[in-house]
């Protein structure tokens, strides 16, 4: 009863397919076609798995998790029991496309006004239950050491989500200072 039923799949980092007609972004579309959900986040995502759990990978996982936060802003970090804690009221910072429930699109004023928010390279896509929005035509790892940056419109997106975001995340990276997680959730704003 209290379970977000948090559910991730796993698709290929580089596909060519990725985009174009009848893509892997369409199979996504059709599988969460009649699906009730409260968001959802496609993009390039490292998960830290239930081996974070266990005594001698823990350290290993978090450091290099936290490096990969750091050094990557386009990388969504996920943690299975973290998501489950926390997904069915709140909203991470968005990935490139970002599916927002029926339930949160009201919390954000409706369809009309996230349209009227977000100018730039959107699209957005209907869904039975919520919408998908896209921001920009791919996804962007945006490595710091290279000075790339997500898109403006994945900023733009953070930014009108932002209300959403959890106040006190449950900590994401346990080996370093809790701010590190504030810093995560507020990477993009």
């Amino acid at each position: 009863e209290y379970d977000s039923n948090f559910l991730a799949i796993r698709f290929p980092a580089h596909s060519p397919a990725l985009v174009e007609p009848g893509g892997l972004l369409d199979a996504v579309y059709r599988l969460l076609q009649e699906l009730p959900f409260h968001s959802g986040y496609f993009g390039y995502t490292l998960n830290v798995s239930t081996l974070l759990r266990v005594s001698g990978y823990k350290q290993k996982i978090n450091e290099r998790a936290h490096a990969v936060a750091r050094r990557f802003l386009g990388v969504e970090i996920t943690d299975p029991v973290f998501e489950n804690e926390m997904m069915a009221s709140s909203l991470r910072p968005p990935s490139w496309v970002t599916f927002l429930g029926n339930e949160v699109i009201e919390k954000l004023g409706g369809v009309e006004r996230l349209q009227e928010q977000l100018t730039g390279d959107f699209v957005i896509r209907p869904l039975a239950h919520g919408i998908g929005i896209q921001a920009g035509p791919r996804p962007l790892l945006a490595d710091r050491h290279r000075e790339e940056d997500v898109s403006p419109e994945q900023r733009l997106l953070a930014l009108i989500l932002s209300p959403l975001y959890p106040k006190e995340p449950r900590r994401l990276f346990s080996e370093v200072a809790y701010e590190e997680t504030l810093w995560y959730f507020r990477r993009l704003l």
